[in-house]
């Protein structure tokens, strides 16, 4: 039995999103996107919702700081490379 049928099938998420092509990517994001700014435009309509939806991201936020700091960093020193690059 290969491994793929041990865990039911589904396979790894990880392995099948490496083998997408680029644009298949960008679509999806695009498209997820797309929803998510719908969805959260109309519930910043709702007062209530929106408080919650700071309290919630301010959560994460700072549960997380130190991965979003270092993936911010990580973003800046890739840019600063590709710049240097181009020179």
């Amino acid at each position: 039995m290969s491994e793929q049928e041990s865990n039911g099938g589904s396979g790894n998420i990880e392995q099948e999103g490496k083998s997408m092509h680029p644009l298949i990517k960008l679509g999806i994001l695009s498209a997820g996107s797309k929803v998510g700014a719908e969805i959260i435009l109309k519930l910043a309509k709702h007062p209530v919702l929106l408080m919650a939806m700071g309290i919630g991201s301010g959560l994460y936020i700072n549960k997380h700081r130190k991965d979003i700091l270092e993936a911010a960093q990580q973003l800046k020193d890739q840019g600063l490379a590709i710049v240097k690059k181009k020179d």
